[in-house]
């Protein structure tokens, strides 16, 4: 990938609370991420090196649209299912900036 490609990723969330999905570059690499999709329950994160802050949450499918969110290898979004009996799609997109 280069600087101005689009990024996107897909992956369904198994069921149960406490599992995760990270929108995470590999190191080295920047993003902008401009949107998040989730097909049911979900939290949404922000994960630094030293703190965790949840920003967001829905109890049904949703999305967040519109976003510029910079993120790096250290500082990246996770995604938390938000059901403990089903499983949650989720999907994003954004550019390399890095």
């Amino acid at each position: 990938m280069a600087v101005g490609d689009t990024v996107f990723g897909d992956s369904t969330i198994a069921a149960g609370t406490a599992m995760t999905y990270e929108i995470r570059p590999p190191a080295g690499q920047e993003w902008v991420i401009h949107n998040v999709y989730y097909s049911g329950p979900a939290t949404l994160r922000i994960k630094g090196p030293t703190t965790t802050v949840d920003f967001d949450s829905d109890t049904a499918a949703g999305a967040r649209m519109g976003m510029t969110t910079h993120i790096t290898n250290s500082y990246y979004f996770v995604l938390v299912n938000g059901s403990a009996g089903s499983s949650v799609k989720v999907a994003f997109d954004g550019v390399q900036t890095k």
